[in-house]
């Protein structure tokens, strides 16, 4: 690679192979960044030295390489303390034949995987033109050996860099995954099998982003939910699962706002899934399934509940409100309550809200606990605190905790919202997990996972 390279630099001059870049860049030195063949952003590269081969060759600003790998699903930090480039990735990952260790310096920098060593490279400290501040440059060709490790090719044509995904996943393996985690849903009354839902899937086709939200959606429209439940069991009332009650009737955007793509970059129902991707979207499916996931501080990060909302759609041909106000509300509801935490603290819960002041159907939070002393809106706007950006302390001495939303701005007809509150599990309280209570969803089995985290109950 590094032998095609024959772009110099046309004024200035180069101060030092390891030094800052004082020479101004011609517009020759523009490049693209493309992944799967779509461009993914563009930056000015620098060419100078390399120190290890003698040869001229190409460098790219940190910041654009880092985009280029979120759209990859791989997440990219910078510890400019030991001087390492850190790339975190799901899935299997080839870190055979690590390097002998080396010492980073100013000079000299790491390139981790997951914690591992693969590659050291030259560093380049120079001024990103567009920036106008100085920045780590990386140079190209390191970059692209560690991207093979991760079954991703790359090629330089000498002023633009393409990445492509060297082998996609077969829709069959994907889907053999993903069913499992539908079917663990606790508040189904009956789980379809793909060939029930209408799936048919290839033992040879890629997978794609929107293949995985059709599944779902696939699955949701032939899965009973519970939207009347009764202790004693007698007269449960059931409705199909569906997008029609969901915040978008198609199957790509619901996905999208439920999170599945989180972390994967992916924005285009067409992108072909590489095997971190499907990963993390898995990863993030369990998410949805379950309510809640673990956060390295011991926080859950809660997920609004997959239940069927048809008694809350119901309301739409009540003129309460149109399908698209009410796509809106539930929108803002879901992304909304995704972001909330919640974390034990001796007898308390810490409940953080997110700031929800510039949310589009201006949603305030109303966070009650057992004995209903009221945090935030009950009823009206009610000062400090509605509109989150806040964490609240609450005393777990009641029988549940809610936590509501209710968008304040919808229509003429007055605050409209989800309401969840926490279940009761043999007399303890599930602080963690989160249900529809004004549809009265059953508790049956909810995951030990979840239950396990802020209660005593063993997973």
């Amino acid at each position: 690679m590094k032998k095609q390279l024959s772009i110099a630099f046309v004024a200035g001059t180069l101060l030092s192979p390891f030094g800052i870049v004082t020479a101004k860049a011609d517009s020759a030195l523009s490049t693209t960044l493309s992944y799967n063949h779509r461009v993914v952003t563009s930056a000015e590269h620098q060419v100078a030295t390399d120190p290890w081969s003698g040869q001229m060759t190409s460098w790219l600003p940190i910041y654009y390489v880092d985009e280029l790998l979120s759209q990859m699903g791989i997440q990219t930090s910078w510890d400019g303390t030991n001087q390492t480039w850190l790339l975190s990735v799901s899935g299997n990952v080839n870190t055979s034949q690590t390097p002998a260790p080396h010492t980073t310096s100013a000079d000299v920098l790491a390139i981790e995987i997951n914690g591992t060593v693969v590659e050291y490279a030259p560093r380049l400290v120079a001024v990103d033109p567009a920036s106008g501040k100085e920045t780590t440059y990386l140079p190209i060709y390191y970059v692209s050996e560690v991207l093979t490790r991760l079954g991703d090719t790359s090629s330089w044509n000498g002023s633009d860099w393409s990445v492509s995904q060297v082998v996609g996943v077969p829709q069959s393996t994907v889907a053999s995954q993903v069913w499992p985690i539908l079917n663990s849903l606790w508040d189904a009354a009956a789980h379809p099998t793909m060939s029930e839902a209408g799936v048919s899937v290839s033992t040879t086709t890629d997978t794609t982003a929107g293949d995985v939200a059709s599944w779902i959606a696939d699955w949701a429209s032939h899965a009973l939910g519970y939207v009347d439940y009764n202790q004693n069991g007698q007269n449960n009332k059931f409705r199909w699962f569906s997008l029609q009650y969901e915040a978008s009737q198609d199957p790509f955007t619901w996905a999208q706002i439920n999170g599945l793509y989180q972390g994967t970059g992916i924005t285009s129902s067409e992108t072909t899934l590489s095997s971190n991707q499907v990963q993390t979207v898995l990863s993030n499916l369990e998410w949805w399934i379950d309510g809640g996931k673990t956060l390295p501080n011991g926080a859950i990060q809660l997920h609004a509940p997959m239940y069927s909302k048809y008694n809350s759609w119901n309301l739409v041909p009540a003129n309460l409100l149109t399908q698209t106000e009410y796509d809106a509300v539930t929108t803002d509801d879901t992304i909304y309550y995704d972001k909330i935490t919640v974390r034990k603290s001796g007898q308390n819960l810490l409940v953080t809200l997110p700031d929800t002041a510039n949310s589009a159907t201006k949603l305030a939070w109303s966070v009650a606990d057992g004995n209903w002393s009221g945090y935030g809106y009950q009823g009206g706007p009610s000062g400090a605190g509605d509109w989150g950006g806040i964490t609240l302390t609450v005393p777990d001495d009641g029988p549940f905790l809610s936590i509501g939303e209710n968008s304040l701005g919808i229509n003429e007809q007055g605050p409209y919202g989800l309401l969840f509150g926490t279940p009761i599990l043999n007399g303890t309280p599930n602080t963690a997990y989160t249900i529809d209570i004004s549809d009265l969803q059953t508790v049956d089995s909810l995951p030990s996972t979840i239950r396990a985290q802020l209660t005593n109950e063993p997973s």
